[in-house]
């Protein structure tokens, strides 16, 4: 059964795309918490039906980890750009 973290790969998106964020909005980086935001993103995906919808697509398409971390991805960037 294929198993993948929304918790955990969400983490790491906003782990690499920290520093690109922090470059366009620098107060803004340095006022937010990486923990509590990684917390909101997870707690945000998880609700919106469209990323839902998504990763059920995704994972009939394809049913591997990577093409369901590749969603995540997409939509954690997403996500990231309308922060501010």
């Amino acid at each position: 059964m294929l198993s993948v973290s929304l918790r955990t790969e969400v983490q790491k998106v906003v782990a690499g795309q920290w520093s690109e964020f922090a470059q366009r909005h620098p107060r803004l980086a340095a006022a937010i918490d990486q923990t509590l935001l990684v917390e909101q993103a997870t707690a945000t995906l998880a609700d919106d039906p469209e990323f839902r919808d998504a990763i059920e697509t995704a994972t009939m398409a394809n049913p591997t980890a990577r093409s369901i971390i590749g969603v995540i991805e997409q939509f954690v960037v997403d996500w990231l750009r309308r922060l501010a």
